[in-house]
């Protein structure tokens, strides 16, 4: 499916199989042989060699660079150090990126990609249902500020997107379900009738799925680009208090998914009081309700989402219905990947 609005538009690949064919894909975009493929301590062992190998199959020199798995490595620093990196291996102006790994490899990659010569191309393999759905598609990259999330960053899109998703059949059922409250998300926002036939998923065949996801974002961010008109702003749904929560657990203790499903359904559920909730329904990993009311969110309020009345209240208005009924439909869903275990 071709992704269109940025300029100019690429292509987002989802399909079996597809990590064997990534240099013929790449091959058919990009001609510069020399990049660099970018992965973190747990995606490399696993597929960067067979990332490696099909680039070099199809005349490609790539050059693998692997950084510290997890949310605290989205810095400038470790920026800077992939950067470093690259002039050694010789890469330039010429050369792209390649980033193989879920939404932290996504965001920091492509923020490298922006900056390094000026910006060089850039190629999406993500490895996690969230990357997939959502962070993979739309250009915003960035890296993390003693601040808070994303404060520092550009938008770059990429040249191609490789959704493979066999590289899902082993991911951990906590960050399976994480990807799956963005998937709500787009449904609670843009999409009422995927909204209803989220209780049936067939976890066989998730490609249809992922595309529909897909064709959501990439449909809002061609509105407003680069989040200027508050368009776009409606993607950040459940986000400000969410990576408040993140902070607060030093982007340890909660998965981004879980932090803004959190606050999703506090906000839709109840507004004011939520205080706990059937697990199942509420915890997508293992943290505990939280009472936020629209008061003390706005607090934490550094993004347009919370500041912009009229978006709220459009959330309100358009999609109460939906949200009473969201964490039934994450609830049953953690629950059949529990094989109908209690969650």
């Amino acid at each position: 499916m071709e992704i269109h609005g940025a300029a100019p538009s690429y292509p987002a690949l989802v399909g079996s199989g597809l990590i064997a064919s990534t240099g013929e894909e790449v091959a058919k975009r990009l001609r510069c042989p020399r990049c660099a493929i970018i992965s973190d301590t747990n995606i490399a062992p696993l597929l960067a060699d067979r990332v490696k190998q099909s680039l070099t199959s199809s005349g490609f020199q790539p050059t693998l660079i692997t950084i510290p798995a997890g949310e605290k490595s989205k810095t400038l620093e470790q920026a800077g150090a992939i950067c470093d990196q690259m002039i050694a291996a010789g890469l330039d102006r010429q050369s792209f990126v390649i980033a193989v790994g879920g939404g932290v490899i996504g965001d920091i990659s492509g923020f490298v990609a922006a900056i390094f010569h000026r910006g060089i191309s850039h190629v999406q393999i993500p490895t996690t249902l969230l990357a997939m759905v959502d962070s993979s598609i739309g250009g915003k990259t960035g890296v993390n500020t003693g601040a808070g999330k994303n404060l520092i960053g550009a938008v770059h899109h990429p040249a191609l997107v490789i959704d493979d998703v066999d590289v899902l059949k082993t991911l951990p059922q906590r960050e399976f379900n994480q990807g799956f409250a963005e998937i709500i998300k787009h449904a609670i926002i843009a999409d009422a009738e995927m909204f209803d036939t989220l209780k049936d998923v067939d976890l066989e065949n998730l490609a249809p799925l992922i595309r529909r996801n897909i064709e959501i974002k990439s449909r809002i961010v061609a509105k407003d680009e680069r989040d200027r008109t508050g368009e776009r702003a409606v993607l950040n749904f459940g986000h400000t208090v969410g990576h408040a929560i993140e902070r607060a657990g030093d982007y340890r203790k909660f998965l981004h998914g879980e932090a803004s499903w959190n606050c999703r359904g506090l906000r839709c559920l109840d507004k004011t009081r939520w205080t706990a909730a059937r697990s199942a329904q509420w915890d997508c990993g293992s943290f505990a309700a939280v009472r936020f009311s629209d008061a003390s969110a706005a607090k934490f309020s550094t993004r347009k989402d919370f500041r912009s009345a009229a978006i709220r209240q459009e959330i309100r208005e358009r999609r109460s219905p939906l949200c009473c009924d969201a964490s039934d439909r994450l609830g049953a869903f953690v629950e059949r990947r529990g094989n109908g275990r209690h969650a």
